[in-house]
């Protein structure tokens, strides 16, 4: 067996987490230089190489679980983006190993006795991909009493100690706010459920040393954020508008995801409001270009993350598992990419004082 990442971890006294984003290139690691020379003269010393595409002695299963209470919903979710790229990444690293991508359907009631079934029936599949919505503390349990292949896309499963990809949000939500503030934004909320993508957002205002004030943001209840499709623009329009007709004191909402991102659109519309002049705007996931079919004029200022490669990590550490076992649980963050558009702009423009909320802050700051 070849050099592994826990290896080079374990001698040069750091985690198998920043081995592998300092490998794979993650821009968006802020690690001292000392470090990155001691982790990179180890893997020169132990002679490391990136592992090539694996071809396993027989074909193997990977298993997509899905609730069945989103059945037959679950069928158009997985057809939709970005569910549709990021399988299309798993298919693709799978096949070029001769494996293969199914859904496989269980009850959230017993969803415990579901997954032992999963995890001990070797004949049922070889893996398991889990998707967002299922992981927690009872089935991670359930998932280290077994030796069963297993990669979540959740953002829970590193505290849970389950292998993970997925994309880097705290980094692009510091691209994101290094554009707010350049552009004069300093009252800078949220907009959606205060689930998955949050925590790294707060995290990173810390970081830059931004305002953590709840008034700031537009949140609204979880519960239908977590069915199979939820209608975030149709969530995120109601929310917006009530947030504006009580006065929002932000000058710039981050966005969960562009659906929401696209329901604050229509509420500012509804009122006559621009975004980027009276209220910047910024989404998640650069769905106006990947959508089917793809906008000609794409006009949100996004956070574009590549679910394809995520998926084709996905695969890729299923087939390591497969082929020599669970191993040091690692724990991937696929770099995104910040694309500027038209829906942010500078935070005092003339016109930003049309919202009733910001007009008296811009007094108060005036006062002051």
């Amino acid at each position: 067996m070849g050099v592994t990442l826990s290896q080079i971890a374990r001698e040069s006294g750091v985690s198998i987490a920043l081995v592998s984003r300092l490998l794979s290139g993650d821009r968006t690691l802020q690690v001292r230089d000392e470090t990155r020379q001691r982790v990179l003269a180890t893997r020169e010393r132990l002679g490391w190489s990136r592992p090539a595409r694996r071809t396993l002695a027989k074909a193997c299963h990977i298993a997509v679980p899905i609730n069945r209470i989103f059945t037959p919903e679950s069928i158009q979710y997985s057809r939709q983006f970005p569910v549709r790229i990021l399988l299309e990444g798993v298919e693709a690293g799978l096949r070029s190993a001769g494996g293969r991508l199914s859904l496989t359907g269980f009850d959230y009631s017993t969803r415990l006795d579901a997954f032992r079934d999963f995890c001990d029936g070797p004949a049922f599949c070889d893996g398991l991909l889990l998707l967002k919505g299922l992981l927690d503390e009872p089935l991670a349990e359930r998932l280290h009493a077994s030796r069963k292949p297993r990669v979540s896309v959740e953002y829970v499963a590193e505290s849970l100690g389950i292998h993970s990809v997925i994309d880097h949000a705290y980094g692009g939500f510091l691209d994101a706010l290094d554009h707010l503030v350049t552009l004069g934004h300093r009252r800078i909320g949220y907009l959606g459920p205060r689930i998955h993508r949050y925590g790294h957002f707060i995290a990173a205002k810390l970081d830059r040393g931004l305002p953590v004030e709840p008034e700031l943001d537009i949140a609204y209840s979880t519960s239908m954020a977590t069915s199979a499709d939820p209608p975030w623009r149709e969530l995120s329009r109601t929310a917006v508008a009530e947030g504006l007709a009580r006065g929002l004191t932000a000058t710039a909402l981050v966005c969960h995801n562009d659906r929401v991102a696209q329901g604050a659109l229509d509420a500012l519309q509804a009122r006559s409001l621009t975004a980027g002049r009276d209220l910047s705007i910024v989404g998640y996931d650069n769905i106006e270009e990947h959508g089917d079919p793809p906008a000609k004029r794409p006009q949100l200022t996004t956070i574009d993350h590549s679910q394809r490669r995520v998926g084709e990590r996905c695969a890729a550490l299923l087939l390591h598992q497969i082929a020599d076992g669970i191993g040091p649980v690692v724990h991937e963050r696929v770099p995104v990419r910040f694309i500027v558009r038209f829906s942010t702009g500078p935070a005092l423009s003339g016109r930003s004082a049309r919202i009733p909320g910001r007009r008296r802050q811009l007094q108060t700051e005036k006062a002051t």
